[in-house]
């Protein structure tokens, strides 16, 4: 990573872990979070997207989309669901969307605080966390946003299953919504787990999480009770407090995929697949570097918002 990549990407770090991150026209509250003046992005105007250079990984990857998002610099999650649907969120709860594989990126309806956690469910459905705990849900594709509620505590990391029943995580806090985010409640961590990495909701009963010791635990009740399952990791795996920097999807009870970060890896992904439940896993690396990273629900497609400012999609060809 070059020096100018480094720097960007420190910069992305640095602003997403500011706390003052308020929403445009939204008053703080008593209970809000410390704030400070946050200088509003300067409109840019929308640039196309870049076509990647052919590449297939032979460890089964292949990267099918770059795109340089609007307002790169204040952008800190993007997400496609596919090769088509992208959203991107960021600071002072600003949300774009793109219908054309990232080509054009109107701006969304939104008003919230900063924005650091997504989750795109399918074309209609999306759902994005931030600051001063806004939980908020799209119906129209990322089009326009509604804040539903409040977390009691800044959320990075959201999955949820449809438009009713969800998660949402801190670095060392977990919740539960059966109601489309009107209620929470909390969610007992694994004994033993101290920061979140990454979790995923695949029913209303099983859920996963990942720390970051590169354990990986999961509940078959909605966390009432936890088993761990070992990874073999030989190294902790980077836990962000303020950006997602790992994923887990599971689309069965069997077939599993986690994409992290380990410490003191030169911001190599590391990509573990499982199709026995856990049992065994298959390692490799990805072809990309660190960055705040979604993982679509089939596992079909990952986005890295790497140092460059640019979001690269990469299709999973296994």
């Amino acid at each position: 990573m070059n020096d100018r990549r480094v720097s960007c990407f420190a910069l992305i770090l640095f602003l997403a872990g500011l706390a003052g991150c308020d929403a445009k026209n939204v008053a703080p509250t008593p209970d809000a979070l410390p704030s400070e003046t946050e200088v509003a992005p300067s409109p840019t105007p929308e640039l196309p997207a870049v076509p990647p250079t052919p590449t297939e990984d032979p460890l089964g990857w292949e990267e099918v989309l770059r795109t340089a998002p609007v307002n790169a610099y204040s952008t800190m999650v993007a997400g496609f669901l596919d090769e088509t649907h992208g959203i991107l969120a960021g600071l002072s709860g600003e949300i774009h969307y793109s219908l054309d594989g990232g080509k054009s990126w109107p701006r969304a309806e939104n008003n919230t605080a900063c924005r650091f956690g997504l989750d795109i469910v399918d074309a209609q459905i999306a759902w994005s966390v931030g600051n001063k705990g806004h939980v908020s849900v799209s119906k129209d594709g990322g089009q326009t946003w509604q804040t539903v509620t409040n977390t009691p505590w800044r959320a990075h990391l959201v999955r949820f299953l449809d438009d009713t029943t969800g998660w949402a995580a801190g670095i060392s806090n977990l919740a539960a919504t059966g109601d489309g985010g009107k209620s929470w409640n909390a969610v007992a961590l694994p004994e033993g787990v101290r920061k979140i990495a990454a979790i995923d909701l695949r029913t209303a009963a099983d859920g996963y999480l990942l720390d970051d010791s590169g354990g990986l635990h999961v509940t078959l009740d909605g966390g009432n009770t936890w088993s761990g399952v070992s990874l073999g990791l030989d190294k902790k795996i980077l836990a962000g407090d303020s950006l997602p920097l790992a994923a887990i999807r599971f689309t069965d009870s069997a077939k599993g995929m986690i994409v992290a970060a380990r410490v003191n890896s030169n911001g190599e992904l590391t990509v573990l697949r499982t199709s026995d439940g856990g049992k065994t896993w298959d390692r490799s690396i990805l072809p990309a570097k660190l960055g705040a990273l979604f993982l679509a629900h089939d596992a079909r497609f990952l986005t890295v918002l790497g140092g460059d400012n640019r979001a690269s999609v990469f299709r999973n060809l296994r």
